[in-house]
């Protein structure tokens, strides 16, 4: 029994010692390489216009994010990026800022808050002890014509998104981790 003991320590203590912490989980060649867009600069607003600046790996790295966080496949791509105002509903109505995509094949719309300092857009951080992410909704529709897209909600003084819930509407909530 005590031999068993010792054998059973001894491979605890091997596997813990061989265990790679988070942070140094390769990933796959495919895989696109991380960026830190926490604090990057996604768009700005040119006089009530709201343009999109983010470059190709910006955008490609979003992409990547997205996918994985929704488990999406490679094969589906996105629109192109924009930045939208929208009225809050609920307790107060009030401007909010949702950085959008769709599916290609227009089924899905895909949001992220993002908040305007200045003339300036960032993506709105919720920061953990150890990673930051970025709340995401994805609000998917059977049928082409039927309205489906994300909408902001404050209920309890906070803001959140929810999906327009006149027509069938599936919401797929989630984070985005940076």
């Amino acid at each position: 029994m005590k031999n068993y003991l010792v054998g059973l320590l001894f491979f605890f203590f091997a596997v813990s010692c061989n265990t790679k912490k988070e942070e140094e989980i390769s990933l796959p060649a495919t895989a696109v390489k991380h960026l830190d867009i926490s604090s990057k600069v996604i768009g700005e607003n040119n006089k009530g216009e709201y343009v999109v600046s983010t470059d190709d790996s910006i955008t490609k790295y979003l992409e990547s994010r997205l996918r994985e966080c929704f488990g999406l496949s490679d094969s589906i791509s996105f629109s192109k990026f924009k930045i939208i105002k929208t009225t809050t509903q609920g307790e107060s109505a009030k401007d909010s800022f949702l950085f959008l995509t769709n599916t290609s094949d227009e089924l899905a719309s895909i949001a992220l808050f993002v908040d305007l300092k200045g003339d300036k857009f960032y993506f709105r951080i919720n920061e953990g002890t150890k990673t930051v992410s970025s709340e995401v909704i994805m609000c998917k529709k059977e049928n082409v014509g039927v309205d489906c897209k994300p909408l902001v909600l404050i209920h309890g003084g906070k803001e959140r998104m929810i999906c327009d819930s006149s027509g069938n509407c599936e919401k797929t909530g989630g984070k985005v981790w940076w």
